[in-house]
């Protein structure tokens, strides 16, 4: 059953999630010369994107980081490895928090401008009932760059349950 909830909702019914693999992150990059704009009415354009696990990210939070400072104090390993021009771009960042077990997972499948900021869509996976997973503490997140970003997220999260990424 897929339900639509914002992030603190799912944190408050038993916590955030985690990936089902350690050590493995997925990598993606679009064009960077793209000048998509928070004023634009269409969807802005994901520049970067990076999946996966970050024991650095132990608590559930979504994150607008816009400068080198904000990066560091995610405390995140991972994401200090993308390529990111902060006076022109953002880093958006949804972290589920530290897992027991593996199985779950996060993508941010879109962003969408708004007057205050962006909201942002995303999909966070937890493991079936009865589903094998990995025996191993995890801190799945997903993080994208888009073009600078000014305000609030307003994060929009669909919860699935026993997905494949």
């Amino acid at each position: 059953m897929r339900l639509k909830l914002i992030l603190i909702s799912m944190i408050a019914f038993g916590g955030a999630l985690s990936l089902s693999a350690c050590n493995q992150t997925q990598w993606g990059n679009t064009n960077k010369n793209s000048q998509a704009s928070a004023k634009t009415t269409g969807p802005l354009r994901i520049l970067q994107q990076i999946t996966g696990h970050d024991l650095g990210l132990r608590h559930a939070e979504v994150l607008l980081i816009n400068s080198p400072q904000e990066l560091m104090a995610s405390g995140s390993r991972k994401l200090r490895k993308l390529d990111i021009d902060f006076q022109t771009q953002s880093v958006i960042l949804i972290a589920i928090g530290e897992k027991s077990t593996g199985g779950y997972w996060v993508n941010i499948t879109g962003v969408q401008p708004h007057d205050q900021g962006a909201y942002v869509q995303a999909t966070i996976n937890q493991p079936a009932k009865g589903q094998t997973t990995t025996q191993s503490l995890t801190c799945p997140f997903a993080a994208v760059v888009t073009n600078k970003i000014q305000g609030t997220l307003f994060p929009e999260i669909e919860s699935v349950t026993g997905q494949d990424l």
